[in-house]
């Protein structure tokens, strides 16, 4: 019990190690590696040395070797399943093979009925625990696998709909730019078709993983409560022990299981911790420091950050093109003050551009309207030059009365020059059609922008890393502390085999019979030879209850053979004791004549000497 005890404190204490709640990836299992060769490994993703050099044959050689630590528990399994069955054959037919017998109750003198109910209670409850965790662990990695395939389709279903956007967007600007998305869009749509398919067919081949994994636990639970039963309720040790021994044989599938499922934890543990950048020294190079960090992450290094600068680079060149045309079209207007822009001597750059667009704009002389004759077509001359004295009155050229003043805006709306008003129109409507390329260009970036790319990553490796990763820790540890409750269990059939073929009442009746007992010596004698027969026989009862036609069939030949050799025994018995008899008469009767010869010979002289003797006496 106290081992049972300390090894479920050492397997959960690795279940804690292997999945906490800060993910799988970010802790280190540091499992002893050794290849084949018996040589020590480094325990970091392939086999890497201290100077950064992969040993890609001997980190092979190390998942192999603990792989192969499950098939030989499986072996073991195997094994003593092979040898129950000839301990069980021993016992039914003793003459097949030479194999050692039972002497459970000698092993635990002292062990009771109760000894054994608790401990295969506890066996059970411990082998339940260990189904829930490969259950939960294998229903995990399934899981896990979907989540991986599902946070990419859901990537590329984003840059569809973004491809799509932008296609819509970049057809206003025909004149400008012309770029056909629409290959890229049928690209992305076949990419999301193959993912699709990709995640099924990875879910079918995981399947009968699964569907073994599960059975395995399942069948051995079922037979490990079924043999729990027949020994505490049905009263049949031999029959538990029976089955015991088929449990044997069926958890040699946990232990498969167990060794494939802890290499690829081991595997999959060494590539999350190193992708975390977690073993990495600070002088390790960028493309070493997190690997796929270097792409993913959205850092000065990354891939996809380099379309963000040139996305950027556009925009820039798009807003020096829009403030040159302003400065342009400013040369050749005032001011409304009547200050020519043409000494501006501000450069068009991405820091004033605002400026030019929305203060400098706005205060240009585009064109003149004649409040006096709307209909008449007006030329706007120099302030200096212009009078509009032949309009029937003098005002000053700042006068709203005979001419107004407008502005490229309000020009492009009613100029009465046309050239004026077109030529207003036309900046207009480029510097709209700049502002919408400008917005444009930010969902081009956000399409293509290292955030989603990372936190796509950041899905498919928690997938990967946790809930695959853990769900192959989880599968472990319920394999390996199912196999060892197994193991402790089928010993407990064992050693308790005859205890659990005695009903409790009858061993509570025993015990009171043995106390009262100790009084008389006599009675006590008799009561537990006759108690023992009445066990014997209830012992051999059950027995041929659980015996099958054909050993019914060879023990009534063994107890025909028995009687025979019990009858012959009695006969020689009796040969030699009528010997021993007739022999003893002989000797008595043969001693008995001699003892009376010599008395009569005795006597003969005592009569010879007596008168001799009355006739010395008489002298």
């Amino acid at each position: 019990m106290k081992f049972t005890f300390c090894l479920i404190i050492v397997l959960v204490l690795c279940q804690n190690c292997f999945c906490d709640d800060d993910g799988y990836s970010k802790t280190k299992l540091d499992t002893a590696r050794y290849d084949l060769s018996g040589n020590s490994v480094p325990n970091r993703f392939c086999g890497r040395t201290e100077n950064g050099e992969c040993q890609w044959g001997k980190y092979g050689e190390s998942l192999l070797v603990m792989f192969l630590s499950g098939m030989v528990m499986a072996f073991v399994c195997f094994l003593l399943f092979v040898l129950m069955s000839c301990y069980k054959c021993c016992q039914c037919c003793a003459k097949c093979c030479s194999c050692f017998k039972s002497n459970s109750d000698n092993v635990l003198k002292k062990a009771t009925i109760k000894h054994y109910r608790y401990a295969l209670i506890f066996a059970g409850t411990m082998m339940l625990v260990a189904m829930i965790c490969g259950l939960v662990g294998s229903s995990q990695i399934h899981s896990g696998i979907g989540n991986i395939f599902d946070s990419v389709i859901e990537t590329e279903d984003k840059l569809i709909e973004q491809a799509e956007q932008l296609q819509e967007d970049l057809a206003e600007f025909s004149d400008i730019i012309s770029v056909d998305l629409s290959g890229v869009v049928s690209a992305v749509k076949l990419l999301k078709q193959n993912s699709e398919d990709t995640k099924d067919l990875v879910l079918s081949y995981d399947s009968p993983r699964s569907g073994v994994t599960i059975s395995g636990f399942i069948i051995v639970c079922v037979f490990f409560l079924m043999a729990c039963y027949i020994a505490l309720y049905m009263h049949k040790g031999k029959s538990a022990t029976c089955v015991a021994m088929f449990i044997l044989l069926f958890s040699s599938m946990l232990w498969v299981s167990f060794g494939a499922h802890f290499t690829f934890s081991i595997l999959l543990n060494d590539v999350c911790y190193d992708l975390s950048g977690s073993n990495l020294d600070e002088s390790d190079s960028v493309v070493q420091q997190g690997y796929l960090d270097s792409i993913m992450d959205c850092s000065g290094s990354s891939i996809f950050n380099q379309f963000t600068i040139a996305i950027e680079d556009a925009q820039d060149s798009v807003e020096q093109t829009m403030c040159a045309g302003i400065n342009d079209f400013c040369q050749q207007k005032e001011d409304i003050s009547g200050e020519s822009c043409v000494n501006d001597t501000s450069e068009c750059n991405r820091d004033n551009t605002d400026n030019w667009r929305y203060e400098r704009l706005p205060n240009l002389v585009s064109g003149c309207y004649n409040t006096a004759d709307p209909q008449q077509e007006q030329e706007c001359h120099e302030p200096e030059s212009y009078d509009c004295t032949q309009l029937g009155a003098t005002y000053d050229w700042t006068a709203d009365l005979c001419m107004e003043i407008l502005t490229v805006e309000e020009c492009s709306e009613r100029c009465n020059n046309e050239e004026e008003k077109d030529g207003s129109t036309a900046l207009i409507d480029g510097l709209d059609d700049f502002d919408d390329f400008l917005i444009m260009l930010d969902n081009v970036k956000s399409a293509v922008s290292c955030e989603l790319i990372s936190e796509t990553w950041k899905d498919i490796k928690s997938a990967i890393c946790d809930d695959v990763g853990g769900g192959l820790s989880t599968v472990s540890f319920g394999c390996a502390f199912g196999g060892s409750i197994i193991f402790i269990g089928c010993f407990i059939f064992m050693l308790g085999e005859k205890k659990f073929s005695k009903d409790p009442k009858d061993i509570e009746k025993e015990e009171k019979k043995k106390t009262s007992s100790s009084d008389s010596s006599s009675s006590s004698s008799s009561s537990s030879t006759s108690d023992t027969e009445k066990e014997n026989q209830d012992i051999k009862l059950s027995e041929m209850n659980t015996m099958g036609p054909k050993e019914l069939e060879e023990q009534a030949m063994m107890n025909n053979t028995n009687n025979m050799n019990n009858m012959n025994n009695m006969n020689n018995m009796n040969n030699m004791n009528n010997m021993n008899m007739g022999m003893n008469m002989g000797m008595n009767m043969g001693m008995n004549n001699m003892q009376m010869e010599s008395n009569i010979g005795m006597n003969n002289m005592n009569m010879n000497q007596s008168p001799n003797m009355m006739n010395n006496g008489q002298n």
